[in-house]
């Protein structure tokens, strides 16, 4: 698990993120009021969806939003482990929550938890996230495309474990990678439809931790720094004027930087993880 110091690091790395935005305009501030006149949301969210066929298409819903996704995620094995070029499936969450104000700028937070990679019988990958970002919310392009931009922080842990098997020492490795991060997101609606696309970039430092057990030798901890990259494809329709469903795919790739293995306590690999989201989004 994280030690506090991680958890420490990771606070100050968001605060001097955010604080660099203080010095913006008022629309580019990032403690801006949280209630107010700008949120006039009247919160009916099963209400009838409502549609124009006026201008260059719908206007972009403002307020508090959420979304949840089920993902299912396949990962491929370390070098060290038998079988590595076989992909392994995991199952997890992700939660999206945050608002937008009438001026086209707000906050996003995610969240996002996948574990149980299979990588054997007695081995499992684990993969935590969390992130927190500036977003602003450009000028509809033609044909009502809507491009919005964030900038922040992203923390996560990714966890190698092996209980038993054939090597005579079980092994927990774990990569705790955090730092800034700036994104693009791309929607279009028609209708009921909403298709979108999404790409984040990530540069992180990589704390690794190598514990063997029993502890024959002591751990070890290394660090790295590690290109990150995300990218998002989704579907949504509107069954109402403010809850849709929506079905994705994701691609999340670690560059070299990471420590998995068996054993073997190898710092300098890669880990992609990608598939399937299945969910729903309230005023997204």
């Amino acid at each position: 698990m994280p030690s506090l110091r991680h958890w420490i690091s990771l606070l100050i790395a968001i605060v001097a993120l955010t604080a660099a935005t203080s010095a913006e305009a008022q629309r580019f501030q990032p403690f801006g009021p949280l209630l107010g006149d700008e949120f006039d949301h009247d919160f009916q969210i099963f209400a009838p969806a409502e549609f124009s066929s006026f201008g260059d298409g719908p206007e972009p819903n403002e307020g508090f939003f959420l979304t949840y996704d089920r993902v299912h995620f396949s990962s491929v094995r370390s070098n060290e482990t038998p079988g590595w070029f076989d992909a392994d499936w995991g199952y997890g969450n992700r939660v999206d929550f945050g608002y937008m104000t009438e001026d086209d700028h707000g906050w996003l937070a995610e969240v996002l938890s996948v574990s149980q990679f299979n990588n054997g019988p007695d081995t499992d990958t684990q993969l935590n996230s969390g992130e927190l970002s500036k977003q602003w919310r450009l000028k509809p392009l033609h044909f009502g495309s809507i491009v919005e931009v964030f900038v922040g922080g992203r923390y996560s842990i990714l966890r190698h474990k092996r209980t038993s098997g054939n090597t005579a020492v079980d092994v927990d490795i774990e990569n705790t990678i955090f730092g800034p991060q700036a994104g693009l997101k791309w929607y279009k609606k028609d209708g009921r439809w909403t298709v979108s696309a999404e790409g984040r970039y990530f540069y992180g430092y990589n704390d690794q931790n190598y514990q063997p057990t029993p502890l024959i030798t002591p751990g070890i901890q290394q660090h790295r720094w590690v290109h990150a990259g995300d990218i998002r494809a989704e579907v949504t329709y509107d069954l109402t004027k403010s809850f849709a469903l929506s079905l994705g795919w994701e691609f999340l790739y670690f560059g070299n930087g990471v420590a998995r293995g068996e054993a073997l306590f190898n710092n300098d690999q890669d880990a992609y993880f990608t598939g399937v989201t299945v969910g729903f989004k309230v005023n997204r």
